[in-house]
Formats: structure tokens, sequence, C-alpha cells
């Protein structure tokens, strides 16, 4: 598996190279008069584009995280509730327990 993994870091490596060597010619950057123009290698358009997806679909993991450990906790505390209360039912004499 180790081996499986460097292979995987290596390779990926190697076309991160690659691509950055065919395409290094600049782009011009404009986002309608808000921002000047620039120009940056169409390399790193692409990395910064892809490091920014990576960035915004983590963040958007945590929260998902975050609303889920949440409903659970919320839901154990419905099962202690639940369980108290059984054992509430338990407890009581047959003659007092509702049917």
């Amino acid at each position: 598996m180790r081996i499986l993994k460097t292979l995987l870091i290596i390779s990926s490596f190697m076309l991160v190279v690659t691509f950055s060597m065919q395409n290094h010619g600049n782009v011009s950057i404009r986002y309608f008069n808000i921002v000047s123009p620039f120009e940056i290698p169409l390399f790193l358009l692409v990395l910064l584009s892809i490091f920014l997806g990576i960035v915004v679909g983590g963040m958007a993991d945590l929260v998902r995280r975050h609303q889920l450990k949440r409903m659970i906790r919320g839901q154990g505390k419905t099962i202690d509730r639940l369980r108290r209360e059984t054992q509430g039912v338990k407890n009581l004499p047959p003659d007092e327990k509702k049917e």
C-alpha cells in the first residue's frame, strides 16, 4: 500500500511538472472593469483553480460534518430522554401502567 501511495504521488507530481512545461504561455485575466487586466502563466491559472476548488470543497465538507454532528447530538439527547421515560414506566406497579 505504501508503494502504491508513493507511485501515485510521484505520478501526480510528474503530471503537474509536464503540464506546467507544456502550458507556460501567458493569459490575460480581467473581470469586467473591477480588476485591471494582468497576465499570468496558463498552468498557474489552472493549478490555482484546482486548489481553490479543493479548498471550497473542503470547507463545504466541514460545514456538512458539523451539521451531522449537531444532529447526532440532538438525537442522542432524544434517546436518553426516551430511555429515562421507559425506565419510569417499567418501574410503575402493574395497576398504574397505562394501556
